[in-house]
């Protein structure tokens, strides 16, 4: 068996956008961003409910390797990740 190093990446941003907390949390999701960002089109979604939630993982084609996502802090009713 060979193992490899991963490369391990942590990010955070500030964003800023019009509307309520409520209409606006919803859409931070890998399937719901496919409404709005043009060309998004993660290639797996594990999801009990369809949509984001606690232990979700996704996956987006990225170069050189793709990228792996774990949702492992979700908690909506603080609206936080």
């Amino acid at each position: 068996m060979k193992l490899i190093k991963p490369n391990r990446n942590k990010y955070s941003c500030t964003q800023q956008w019009k509307g309520s907390i409520d209409e606006l949390f919803p859409l931070l999701c890998p399937v719901r961003e496919m409404e709005y960002v043009p060309g998004w089109n993660p290639t797996l979604v594990v999801s009990d409910s369809g949509v984001v939630e606690q232990d979700c993982l996704f996956i987006v084609p990225d170069s050189p390797a793709d990228s792996i996502w774990v949702v492992n802090d979700y908690r909506p009713e603080n609206y936080s990740f």
